[in-house]
């Protein structure tokens, strides 16, 4: 499967449309405000919320994956 247009604009400057119904601004944003959410966590919520965290971070490196396997001209066709 190829990835999609949007894979890592935020970080990586790559052109943008969606990615499992999410751009990748508001999976870049969702990690933010989790690792803010960690550190500022209760022990009671801390284990939910690092779940959360994991979860954003996998789908982030699921992107960063597929981008790779699209290889080169691919990755260029993406930056145009």
């Amino acid at each position: 499967m190829a990835p999609s247009r949007c894979m890592m604009k935020g970080m990586y400057g790559i052109s943008c449309g969606r990615n499992n119904g999410r751009t990748v601004e508001d999976l870049d944003l969702r990690i933010r405000e989790l690792c803010s959410k960690v550190i500022a966590a209760s022990p009671s919520e801390f284990q939910a919320v690092l779940a959360e965290l994991r979860a954003a971070l996998r789908e982030h490196n699921e992107n960063l994956r597929k981008l790779v396997v699209a290889g080169p001209e691919a990755r260029k066709e993406m930056t145009e």
